[in-house]
């Protein structure tokens, strides 16, 4: 987006409200006391092509719900403090919000109504914007919905607290969310910490540090300055004596950000950076009943879940139409949660189908976020009079059960344009074997077709990329990757 392609007052003017809303908006009222109200408050984003990953699969899926996100409905370039509100607050109403700040109502939005009109919506709900691409995604996905303090007011600008700043994601946390999903353009995920780092130092290494300690909860003082002062050290020395690192305060190394720190922090950091969004992940999905006609975010995840597993054939919307009612009466009765067409709820989207679609977009999350095996607690245990640190080592004694190897028993053809359920299994092996990289969304597109491609050139199946059948799974094909997968 090109804000100054051309100079005129409303360039400038949408200019100036980003920096005035940079970083979920620079201003709030003077006094807590102010606040009069109270808003049920989402985040919403602006999707970018080639953007590390999507929640509906892919960028085309995203935008089709909502929009290429450049303008607000109103016409307004997005930026940092714009807020889309129900139909009877007009254009240019400023609000101010209990930990986001002000902004001004430019947008509209299917599911942005007032107090009652849905379970969800407590109170008047209100959508903030949170960004571009997937920093703002993941904001999205961390605000979740939260019921917030607020007033139409004129507040006087001030800095944000630096409560209020910890309460936004920092660079690393980022870094680490985009190193989850590997491209074949970034390779494998690089070390965060490459130097060490002593009491004294002062150079830019020393910021990320500090967010790594603050984002563990070690550190709490000034997130700007890139002097390793002695509040960091401190940090560092309680880090290291909570993960095994050093077992005393006088240890050799102890409050030095050494090679083993390096280390630990590395380790430590991912698999609390994954569990924190693994636990946000299902913020404000299917808590809802649907019906005819209803037109919102969990329309879409319903859609695209229909598709996944080969009921719904068409394109997601978030409208929730005849095609939708019906491929969810197929699924309900495929999944015994109705018994005819005929029974009460057949195409309705209620408790138990929730619950049972629910299940099913943990996988996506899994995906996205798997499930990581965290360390063996410290136990400390007394050796000859001292006192030292041994990891815990849970045994398990259950008798091991042979699981039967993944076979492909639909005799279904699959190549590029198909998405259902197959798809996804076919590229979950592939990934596992070693030729498919990306995330398993269901989608047989080219990403897909070059892995399969890759697999039947290996195994004699196909000679180049001109050869028929080249990438399409076939009988031949099915045989060979059968035939693989019982040999494992």
């Amino acid at each position: 987006m090109k804000i100054f392609s051309k100079i005129n007052i409303k360039k400038i003017a949408t200019a100036l409200r980003g920096v005035a809303g940079f970083l979920f908006g620079l201003v709030v009222l003077s006094s807590s006391s102010a606040w009069a109200m109270k808003f049920t408050v989402t985040g919403y984003y602006s999707p970018l092509p080639k953007q590390e990953f999507y929640l509906t699969g892919d960028y085309d899926s995203e935008i089709r719900l909502n929009g290429k996100g450049l303008y607000g409905a109103d016409g307004t370039e997005v930026y940092h403090g714009m807020i889309a509100a129900p139909r009877n607050y007009k254009f240019g109403t400023n609000i101010c919000l209990e930990k986001l700040g002000c902004g001004t109502v430019h947008d509209r939005g299917g599911a942005i109504v007032n107090k009652g009109e849905r379970n969800t919506a407590r109170h008047d709900r209100i959508d903030y914007w949170m960004g571009h691409g997937t920093d703002g995604l993941i904001r999205s996905l961390n605000w979740g919905v939260q019921h917030v303090n607020g007033s139409f007011a004129h507040g006087t600008a001030r800095k944000r607290s630096l409560v209020e700043r910890r309460r936004e994601l920092s660079p690393i946390v980022l870094e680490i969310i985009r190193q989850k999903i590997p491209t074949a353009e970034r390779g494998t995920a690089r070390n965060l910490f490459t130097k060490n780092l002593y009491p004294g130092a002062n150079r830019p290494e020393v910021r990320k540090l500090k967010e790594a300690l603050s984002f563990l909860k070690f550190f709490r003082g000034n997130l700007e300055s890139s002097k390793y002062d002695d509040q960091v050290r401190k940090a560092v020395l309680n880090f290291q004596l909570k993960y095994g690192v050093v077992d005393s305060e006088n240890a050799r190394g102890a409050g030095n950000f050494g090679p083993k720190s390096r280390e630990k922090m590395e380790k430590v950091l991912r698999q609390e950076v994954n569990k924190y969004f693994r636990q946000r992940w299902t913020t404000n999905v299917f808590r809802e009943n649907l019906g005819f006609d209803d037109h919102d975010m969990d329309v879409f995840r319903l859609q695209q879940l229909l598709i996944d597993k080969g009921y719904l054939d068409a394109t997601p919307t978030g409208y929730f139409g005849p095609k939708t009612e019906k491929a969810l009466e197929k699924f309900q009765l495929d999944y015994g949660i109705i018994k005819s067409k005929n029974a009460r709820g057949a195409g309705n989207f209620g408790p138990k189908s929730r619950e049972k679609m629910k299940e099913l977009w943990l996988a996506r999350r899994d995906d996205f976020f798997p499930p990581e095996k965290q360390e063996a607690p410290l136990i400390m245990v007394k050796d000859e009079g001292r006192m030292e640190a041994t990891a815990g080592v849970l045994l398990d004694f259950t008798p091991e059960i042979k699981k039967e190897p993944v076979q492909f028993t639909s005799e279904e053809k699959l190549f590029r344009g198909k998405r259902n359920a197959e798809v996804r299994k076919l590229q979950k092996v592939l990934k596992k074997l070693g030729f498919f990289a990306g995330n398993p969304t269901g989608f047989f597109g080219d990403k897909t077709a070059e892995a399969l491609l890759a697999f039947q050139i290996k195994h004699g199946i196909v000679q180049n990329r001109r050869s028929i059948g080249a990438s399409i799974f076939g009988p031949s094909t099915r045989a060979k990757m059968n035939e693989v997968l019982r040999n494992l």
